[in-house]
């Protein structure tokens, strides 16, 4: 029993090796200076409720001193694990992975959005997209740019979770140095201390080791979703999009006069599929770009210089690649807001990028859904009513069943049919008032 404790204790809280000889050796130390050998066993077995409580805190209090005293006499560094050594190396080398990747994407990305603006210009004052290739194919460029942009925000988010995780780390590393500190000064001018004086102490110390190698974990899974992210945007499709962008550019330089399609030709191709949910839902996903470069070539990311806000009664803002582009779409606002919405609920990529999938699934399962009428067959006779309105400013889909007010009616006629009638007074042996009523025997009929 005695030993079985000690190998629980070491593997449990991962203190070390459990065939370090040297750490057993500390630990039944510890472990005897609370409770012997024999007085172990006798003990469990004369409790019949709560062993396991008893045995959990017993664990906790051997674990920090076992902690305690490496981490403030400066034991032998192979026997204890030395978990702040561990921590330090795997912020650190989290943290230059994570912004080694961020910063290839952000490289891959320019790289397109040099390609895009030397192929395309919008001008504003002739209402014209100036294109030196066709923007169908500049599309499938757009998606490597779309693949690496979603690249990009998943390490942002990675990093903002470690960011919040590395400051929980200095927080308990200080928590631990103060509960050190409070158990030195506790053992500082006493030979005899209580128990429950100290051992809260220890319990605490063995809980902040949990965490902290919890937050170890966390930061290993964390370089593992890296890893992963990394394993997707391959060298092989790194090379792929480089020797896409080299051959649109070499090509496009035999096209002697640009493609010049007009604004209003681009929107109407654009408006053919129309998008169902509301653009206010995107909030601010896409206010890097150019929102009239996304609405007018169908999704084309260009890098916005500004960014404006046209709804007053909205905080949503939206990227422009210069201000004459920003006075165009205000001016057209309807029009621009109409054909931005179709270009980007329509379009697979820019859905995943801006967050919107599970939106757009639950939005197509409520079209497509249809409700199960009350009756399964038409031999009941009961008439049923549809009626359905669609259109954007409603989509209102009411479907109900007239036997349903029916039943409604009877049912408030049985409620009317139960109140209390003014004819029950003295005479009929019952007085009322406005809640309830009471019945009296004969014998209070004179009261």
């Amino acid at each position: 029993m005695f030993m079985k404790m000690q190998i629980f204790i070491i593997t449990n809280y991962s203190i070390g090796s459990p065939k370090d000889h040297v750490l057993l050796k500390k630990t039944e130390e510890s472990l005897n200076s609370i409770i012997g050998k024999r007085d172990l066993k006798n003990y469990i077995l004369k409790k019949k409720y709560n062993r396991l409580e008893y045995l959990q805190r017993l664990g906790a209090i051997v674990c920090g001193i076992l902690i305690f005293n490496d981490h403030a006499f400066q034991g032998d560094p192979e026997c204890v694990r030395d978990i702040f050594s561990d921590l330090a190396m795997a912020k650190k080398n989290a943290k230059e992975a994570i912004e080694a990747s961020i910063d290839r994407a952000i490289k891959l990305i320019a790289k397109g959005n040099e390609c895009f603006a030397a192929l395309i210009v919008l001008d504003v004052h002739e209402q014209k997209v100036k294109s030196l290739w066709p923007i169908a194919k500049l599309r499938d460029t757009n998606k490597f740019v779309m693949l690496f942009e979603s690249y990009r925000r998943y390490l942002i988010h990675l990093q903002t979770i470690f960011n919040k995780t590395q400051y929980l780390i200095e927080v308990n590393e200080k928590k631990f140095d103060c509960v050190v500190n409070k158990i030195n000064e506790i053992l500082k001018f006493r030979s005899a201390v209580e128990s429950e004086l100290i051992f809260p102490h220890f319990v605490y110390l063995s809980e902040l080791w949990t965490t902290l190698e919890l937050h170890l974990a966390h930061i290993a899974e964390i370089i593992k979703i890296k890893d992963h992210l990394d394993e997707l945007v391959s060298e092989n499709l790194e090379r792929n999009y480089i020797e896409n962008l080299e051959a649109t550019i070499r090509d496009s330089k035999n096209i002697k006069y640009p493609i010049e399609p007009t604004f209003s030709e681009l929107m109407e191709l654009t408006n053919k599929c129309e998008g169902q949910l509301n653009l206010m839902k995107l909030k601010n996903s896409l206010k890097d770009f150019c929102s009239l470069t996304i609405a007018l070539t169908n999704g084309l990311l260009m890098p916005a210089c500004l960014q404006k806000k046209l709804c007053e009664n909205s905080d949503m803002l939206f990227g422009f690649a210069n201000i004459e582009n920003a006075k165009y779409a205000e001016r057209y606002f309807a029009e621009f807001l109409k054909t931005l919405r179709n270009a980007v609920f329509t379009s697979t990529d820019l859905i995943v990028l801006s967050g919107m999938d599970d939106e757009v699934l639950e939005q197509y399962v409520k079209l497509t859904h249809k409700a199960e009428p009350k009756t399964k067959t038409f031999e009941t006779q009961t008439e049923f009513v549809i009626e359905n309105d669609l259109s954007v400013p409603n989509q209102i889909n009411v479907t109900w069943n007239v036997w349903d007010f029916h039943r409604e009616t009877i049912r408030l006629a049985n409620i009317r049919q139960r109140q209390t009638h003014s004819t029950q007074s003295n005479l009929s042996y019952g007085k009322r008032n406005a809640q309830n009523q009471a019945y009296h025997t004969r014998q209070h009929k004179g009261f």
